[in-house]
């Protein structure tokens, strides 16, 4: 099992992965001195179809650990299923001397920390990321929140875990469109990170549906340290951590217009075409870079189709992104791999057509 340090200036804390690690969860709880009474809010489908990992993960000599099932959905990131835990938590006796457990994927995991940040004014909590996406991108940072009406994340607290504990085994029993959610977000980091990545990111995409653990465990590894790096210096996001956000305006505006329909780390896909030709359009990026960028991620267009959206509609929702500062909207662009420009401003029409585009760039059609 490999181990990768968060080291926060107010808390340093670790993320573990390993392949079929689940058996050393325990003796980590331990490790990290956790509280004896534990709610595990564990999502629906983990419940349904990694029964023997969670198992594992839950029987404990050591630890009374209740579990508390939670159906994952957009719908349910809300206030309402915050409640619900703070309920059982209340009716169950658990005081500021006990933790939250998170077993699923981004959703999971942001509303269970969501919950644990805020009851009793905060208590203990560890995160146990099952799908791609949640592994490369939620659960480290810190970042809790719920939405409100069609806006993303509108509420939530940064929060940092105890510690995160990443199983690749748990992968097996992803549908292809998961690990394509994952590798969206890994995709995002690799353009961050520099050219140097890219052949990892694209050898563990060819790799994993073989069931070849390795190579997308490095990804994984490399994807996580490079968020971490960035965590580290900009915990708060107010200034580089921004560069997180590269293609996630146009993403997160995606999701809200079609219902949800899109999920978070395919939607970025779309956000990364986004950012691409809005950076060519602005002239940060060449035209020779900008070729050579939006053919890492050609191949999604032979494996994505989108729903149909309004670009005017996704352009106002774009209008209520939290990241925005006096009424107007701020992009994270690129000059190229390794090299973000943040808080980039852009008129309505350069924004239309940089939404027109990325619609062209991954098929749609009706919903």
């Amino acid at each position: 099992m490999k181990k990768i340090n968060v080291p926060l200036p107010g808390k340093k804390y670790p993320v573990y992965t390993g392949n079929g690690s689940s058996a050393q969860f325990e003796k980590m709880l331990v490790r990290h001195k956790m509280p004896a009474r534990i709610l595990a809010v564990v999502d629906a489908s983990v419940i349904k179809y990694q029964k023997e990992a969670l198992s594992i993960l839950l029987n404990s000599a050591k630890f009374k650990i209740e579990l508390f099932r939670f159906t994952a959905s957009e719908e349910k990131k809300s206030l309402a299923s915050v409640e619900k835990i703070y309920k059982a938590l209340q009716n169950g006796g658990y005081g500021r001397d006990s933790a939250v457990i998170a077993i699923g994927g981004g959703i999971t995991g942001d509303v269970a920390a969501f919950a644990a940040s805020t009851y009793m004014r905060g208590i203990k909590f560890v995160n146990v990321p099952t799908s791609l996406l949640s592994m490369v991108d939620s659960s480290v940072g810190g970042k809790t929140g719920v939405n409100l009406n069609k806006s993303k994340n509108l509420i939530g607290t940064f929060y940092q875990p105890e510690f995160v504990f990443i199983d690749t085994k748990m992968l097996d029993t992803l549908e292809p469109e998961g690990i394509y959610a994952g590798f969206g977000e890994i995709f995002k980091i690799s353009y961050l990170a520099g050219k140097k990545m890219f052949p990892l990111v694209e050898d563990a995409m060819a790799e994993v549906f073989y069931g070849n653990y390795s190579t997308v465990e490095k990804a994984i590894c490399e994807a996580v340290k490079f968020k971490a790096g960035v965590v580290v210096k900009d915990e708060k996001e107010t200034g580089l951590r921004k560069i997180l956000n590269l293609g996630h305006t146009y993403a997160h505006a995606l999701e809200a217009e079609t219902d949800y329909f899109v999920k978070h780390g395919l939607a970025v896909i779309g956000g990364l075409a986004f950012a691409l030709y809005l950076s060519r359009r602005k002239g940060i990026m060449t035209e020779e870079k900008f070729n050579e960028n939006i053919k890492r991620i050609e191949p999604f267009r032979d494996i994505l189709v989108f729903p149909k959206a309004d670009p005017e509609k996704i352009y106002l929702s774009m209008l209520w992104d939290k990241k925005n500062r006096e009424g107007k909207i701020k992009f994270v662009l690129l000059k190229d791999a390794g090299e973000a420009v943040i808080d980039v401003e852009a008129a309505k029409g350069e924004v239309i057509a940089a939404i027109k585009f990325a619609q062209k760039f991954i098929p749609v059609r009706g919903i």
